[in-house]
């Protein structure tokens, strides 16, 4: 099912946006549909333009690491954006886009999706979907946003190193997704928190954020490049930084980093 390229038409025909993917580029390969989205030029890139490819042959993810997807079987795409609020909320847009995402794949699947600190969605406890977010800058001024969106819909096997990490909406529900209906919904969602993002009090949007992480409280370790550390998760701040409690006692925002919760942690009832 959906083993052709998705083409631009395929997606206007009842993509129901003002704005975002009204202004497509499809490919069948490409390097990095963030790559190619931070070389365009303005004028051919007005808001919400997305650039969308059946594969990758430089993707990655976070922290520079690369992003494995079978060709024909996921979505892999990203959106361009020029912010229209302060600096304050732009660090807020992965929350937003990983919000769009639980909203766009349960209309189709029965799931409560999960969201884990920074940009992951999980399914079962399982990756179904990551986001890179990328700045273009012109002088000192912020010009506009990539969103690179990685969703695993069709794909059947993964490698080794990640069985136990990935999974696939395919994999869960055990059919084939209508992959055309999924980006459609996922272009209106995103539309949706973008606006509410620019238009509410960012206590909107974190609030349901949280609602759908279950790491509050925990201990967690926090993988910061080539170091890492443990914490107990306290909260999210309206920056989008991670509030941790450390084994001191004290307190920190943390800003960048991946979050493993510690499955096998039981606290010392002796302290």
């Amino acid at each position: 099912m959906n083993s052709k390229m998705i083409e631009k038409n395929d997606i206007l025909n009842g993509l129901e946006t003002e704005k975002f993917g009204r202004t497509i580029f499809s490919f069948n390969s490409l390097d990095s549909t963030n790559i190619f989205a931070k070389s365009l030029p303005k004028n051919e890139a007005p808001h919400g333009t997305i650039i969308i490819a059946e594969e990758q042959t430089a993707g990655r993810g976070r922290m520079e690491r690369a992003w494995k997807s079978e060709k024909n079987n996921n979505l892999l795409f990203s959106i361009i954006i020029y912010p229209d609020f302060r600096k304050e909320k732009v660090l807020l847009l992965p929350f937003a886009a990983a919000l769009a995402l639980c909203d766009g794949i349960e209309e189709i699947l029965p799931y409560h999706l999960k969201c884990k600190w920074p940009n992951d969605v999980l399914v079962r406890g399982k990756k179904v979907s990551g986001i890179l977010l990328e700045s273009v800058y012109k002088g000192m001024e912020l010009e506009r946003i990539i969103i690179g969106i990685g969703v695993n819909v069709n794909q059947n096997n993964f490698p080794e190193e990640l069985r136990h990490k990935a999974t696939s909406l395919k994999n869960e529900s055990g059919k084939d997704i209508d992959r055309l209906l999924l980006l459609r919904n996922i272009l209106r969602a995103l539309e949706f928190r973008y606006v509410q993002l620019s238009e509410y009090p960012v206590q909107f949007l974190l609030k349901e954020w949280k609602m759908k992480n279950e790491t509050f409280g925990k201990r967690i370790t926090i993988f910061q490049s080539d170091f890492s550390f443990e914490a107990t998760m306290l909260d999210v701040a309206e920056d989008g930084s991670l509030l941790v409690e450390l084994n001191d006692g004290s307190r920190k925002n943390i800003y960048a980093g991946d979050v493993t919760l510690q499955e096998n942690y039981s606290p010392n009832l002796n302290n």
